[in-house]
């Protein structure tokens, strides 16, 4: 007997193509409909626009430190990397440079009572395709830098979705990888008539420390 005969007689035949035909129809549909329902990334269960509260912590790893003598008009270049610390995992947000001199300037006879000028830093950090500067004479000098928007933590969001404030938060790749800290001096010597200091350079310790944040969401009416 021919499967045509089998379809017009047979009972179990009938249901079982009936079956066959109903899974084929179905699946595609069922398949197309789950896909256009299902939102893809990792946000897809946070909140909507709205009103956000944010809590949190900075912490601060240290990943190179060192002494440097660096003479007038000079710059040298100290290495870091952010392996150093063993933050696998950590929201690593931004990177603080600490500096500390004391001017050495020495003078002779003539020149007491003359005030030692403070000499000047100049720094100059990169980070892949981010980078950050700064001057000054004061010791500590510190450089704190960031490349999330920290100015939001402790503090209330209007018009955001969830995703946009964790967006605002997250550090990324960025801390990842290699610190290059560039260092220069320029000496600044007191003075008076007849008096004549010797200011070749300064004795520079420096710290590099990488910023870390945790934080916490809060949807707010």
């Amino acid at each position: 007997m021919s499967l045509i005969d089998d379809l017009k007689t047979n009972r179990d035949t009938q249901i079982m193509a009936f079956g066959i035909a109903f899974f084929l129809l179905a699946f595609p549909g069922y398949f197309a409909y789950a896909s256009s329902s299902t939102t893809t990334g990792s946000y897809s269960s946070l909140g909507p626009v709205g009103n956000y509260s944010i809590e949190g912590t900075f912490e601060y790893f240290e990943i190179a430190s060192g002494t440097e003598y660096i003479g007038d008009g000079s710059e040298i270049t100290v290495g870091a990397h952010s392996d150093t610390a063993g933050l696998d995992g950590e929201n690593i947000v931004g990177v603080r440079l600490t500096f500390e001199h004391i001017d050495d300037e020495a003078s002779g006879l003539t020149c007491i009572g003359v005030q030692d000028e403070a000499d000047d830093l100049t720094i100059s950090m990169t980070k892949g395709e981010f980078m950050t500067d700064g001057t000054g004479s004061e010791s500590p000098l510190v450089i704190e830098s960031y490349w999330i928007d920290n100015s939001t933590v402790g503090t209330n969001v209007s018009n955001l979705s969830e995703e946009d404030v964790i967006g605002q938060l997250d550090g990324g790749d960025t801390g990842l990888g290699s610190y290059n800290t560039s260092i220069m001096v320029m000496v600044n010597k007191g003075s008076r008539t007849g008096c004549d200091t010797v200011d070749d350079g300064e004795t520079v310790d420096y710290k590099i420390e990488i910023i870390t944040l945790e934080y916490t969401v809060t949807k707010i009416d």
